[in-house]
Parts: structure tokens; sequence; C-alpha cells
């Protein structure tokens, strides 16, 4: 989670001061969409609180809100990783399912096509 952080402090914006959503400066418009997808906060709301602060601050913070938001998700692989056997089997049924699936579509093909074949 060190390293999110690390390449959310390096990530490129610009030398403007003023932390304010442009089309023009997509470096930082584009770190304030993340921070509004990961808080739900409106860029307006992003804006007013980062009034007279310095990108540092914003990158600080944009940091902790993406280690905050990324971790359940880092939980639950960390969980899954520990049984690669089960991730392996759930993967294995569902690529059956989608096979018995796709050939039951295929069948219905051929016959509407004048097929007449079955295909398994």
């Amino acid at each position: 989670m060190v390293l999110i952080k690390l390449k959310i402090r390096r990530a490129v914006t610009d030398s403007g001061s003023d932390i304010v959503f442009d089309d023009q400066r997509p470096g930082l418009a584009n770190l304030m969409t993340i921070y509004s997808i990961a808080t739900g906060d409106t860029i307006s709301k992003i804006e007013s609180n980062y009034k007279g602060k310095m990108y540092s601050d914003f990158k600080n913070d944009l940091g902790d809100i993406i280690v905050d938001f990324l971790s359940p998700i880092q939980k639950e692989y960390t969980l899954l990783m520990k049984d690669k056997a089960h991730v392996e089997k759930i993967l294995k049924n569902g690529a059956d399912k989608a096979e018995n699936k796709a050939y039951k579509t295929l069948d219905k093909v051929y016959r509407k096509i004048g097929l007449l074949k079955k295909i398994r």
C-alpha cells in the first residue's frame, strides 16, 4: 500500500497551484476524478476542500483514500490466494457451465440453419 501512496505523490499534475478541475490540466483532472469515485464527493466539494491548499496536501490525502478504498479488495485477494485450489475449482466450474451453455446454443443454431448434426 506504500507503493500506491508513492505513485500518487509522483503522479503528473502541472505547474499551477490551485486545485481546480480543468480538462486542460489532465493530470490533476484525472486525480480529482479518482478522488471523486473513491469518496463519492462531487468535484466542486473536492475543489472547496482544497481551496488554498497545496498539491502535496491533495496527493497525500488521495493516497490515503485510495488505500482505504482498495483495502477490502486486497484483503479478499489475500484470502483467495491462500487457497489457490479453491480458486481453480471456481474457475473450472464456471468454464464448464459456459462450455455447456455454448454447446446448447450452437446446437440450436445448427438445427435452425439446417445442420442437423449434434455437436456434442
